[in-house]
C-alpha cells in the first residue's frame, strides 16, 4: 500500500459517507435509554410490527378462550353438584320407622315427640342421639331407648324397654305403682276402653310405707327395698320348688321393721296367709312358708303357737297388709327362724 493520505471508500447511495476517523455513533439500548430518559427508538421493520401484533392478538385470544373454558366446567360441575344432592336428597329420604319394645303406649304416642317425617325427613338430617334423648324425657317409663339409622334403606329403628310394674306402693295420701328400682310409673297399664273386673294393677303387692318419694319420683325408703327384695327372693325360692304353692301371690308387704316384716300371700281359693320374715333369714324363711303351704295342700295337719324372736309366745294376729277393712289373714307363719317355723291358725281360719 502506498503512503499518502488514504483514499476515502465510496458509499452505497442513500447511506452516509464514512471515512477514515469518523466517529462511529452507538444506538442507545432500551434499557439506557428507559434510564437516562432517551425517546425509545424503534428498530422494528413494518413486516415485524405485524407480525408482533398477530402474535398479541393470538395470545389475547387464547386467554380468553382459555378462560371460558375454565368457566364453562366451574358452571358445569356447580350443576351436577346441586343435581346430585337433589338425588341424594331423593334417594336418602326416611322411608320407614320402626317401633319396637312399647306396650303401654302407642306408636303414635311415641312419635308425637320427635320432628321426623315419613317421606320427607332426609336421612342426613335424622339425629339418632337427639331422638334418644327426647323419647327418654318424654316417656320416663322406658328403662332404655335405643335408635339405630339404615342410611341407604331409609330406615329408623327405635327400640324401647319399658319398666315392668312390680308393686303399689301405699302412703297415707296416694297409692303408686313402682317398677323393681321403686321409680313411679306413669302408666302402669296400656289405655283401654274395655272394663276389666279385676285390673292387673290391683293384683300387685302393697307395700307400705310412710316416706314420701323423692323429686326424681322413686320411693328410695328402706322399707320399700327391703319389700322389694322380699318379694325377689320369694320368686326365686318358688322357681326352685316343684310344689303346689306355685299359683300363691304375695299380696302386701309391711317392711318397716327388718325384724319383724309381715307378709300376706293369697292362694288360688282366697285363702289367706300370712308370714312373719327377719331380713337376716330372709331366704331361709321362705322356703318354711313354701314348705307350710305344700303341707297345707296335702292335708298335712300343722298347729302350734306362734313366738316371738326372743322366744316368748306372740299372740299377735296381723291383718292384711292391703289395707281392706276386715280382710285378716287365717294362718300365721312366724318364719323368722332358719330351723324352725311356727304355724298358729287364726279365729275364723281352718283348724289343721
Amino acid at each position: 500500500m502506498l503512503r499518502g493520505k488514504p483514499e476515502t471508500t465510496r458509499a452505497a447511495p442513500g447511506r452516509p459517507t464514512l471515512g477514515v476517523g469518523t466517529p462511529l455513533t452507538r444506538r442507545p439500548t432500551f434499557r439506557q435509554s428507559r434510564r437516562h430518559g432517551a425517546p425509545r427508538v424503534s428498530i422494528a421493520s413494518p413486516r415485524i410490527k405485524r407480525r408482533h401484533g398477530r402474535r398479541s392478538r393470538c395470545r389475547w385470544a387464547f386467554i380468553v378462550a382459555l378462560n371460558l373454558a375454565v368457566a364453562a366446567v366451574t358452571i358445569s360441575e356447580a350443576m351436577q353438584y346441586r343435581q346430585a344432592r337433589v338425588w341424594a336428597t331423593e334417594l336418602f329420604l326416611l322411608e320407614e320407622i320402626r317401633v319396637t319394645g312399647a306396650a303401654r303406649f302407642s306408636t303414635d304416642e311415641i312419635l308425637s315427640v320427635v320432628d321426623l317425617t315419613q317421606g320427607e325427613t332426609d336421612m342426613a338430617d335424622v339425629d339418632a342421639a337427639q331422638v334418644r334423648a327426647d323419647i327418654a324425657v318424654a316417656f320416663p317409663d322406658f328403662r332404655a331407648v335405643s335408635v339405630t339409622r339404615d342410611v341407604p334403606a331409609g330406615v329408623l329403628d327405635i327400640a324401647v324397654i319399658e319398666r315392668i310394674p312390680m308393686a303399689r306402693v301405699k302412703t297415707d295420701e296416694a297409692v303408686h305403682v313402682v317398677d323393681g328400682y321403686g321409680k313411679i310409673l306413669v302408666r302402669p297399664s296400656p289405655k283401654t276402653e274395655e272394663v276389666a273386673p279385676v285390673s292387673p294393677i290391683d293384683v300387685l303387692p302393697a307395700i307400705a310405707t310412710s316416706a314420701p318419694a323423692s323429686d326424681a319420683g322413686v320411693y328410695d325408703g328402706a322399707e320399700v327395698f327391703r319389700a322389694l327384695r322380699v318379694m325377689g327372693a320369694y320368686g326365686d325360692v318358688a322357681a326352685r320348688r316343684q310344689g303346689t304353692i306355685a299359683d300363691a301371690r304375695i299380696d302386701a308387704i309391711d317392711a318397716i321393721d327388718a325384724d319383724r316384716i309381715v307378709v300376706d300371700f293369697v292362694d288360688a281359693s282366697g285363702a289367706r296367709r300370712a308370714a312373719i320374715l327377719a331380713e337376716r333369714t330372709m331366704a331361709a324363711g321362705l322356703r318354711n312358708v313354701l314348705l307350710v303351704a305344700d303341707q297345707r295342700q296335702l292335708g298335712i295337719p300343722t298347729s302350734t303357737d306362734a313366738v316371738s324372736s326372743s322366744g316368748e309366745q306372740d299372740d299377735t294376729a296381723p291383718q292384711a297388709s292391703s289395707g281392706v277393712e276386715g280382710d285378716e289373714a287365717t294362718e300365721l307363719i312366724d318364719a323368722r327362724f332358719e330351723s324352725t317355723v311356727y304355724v298358729k291358725t287364726l279365729p275364723g281360719g281352718q283348724d289343721g
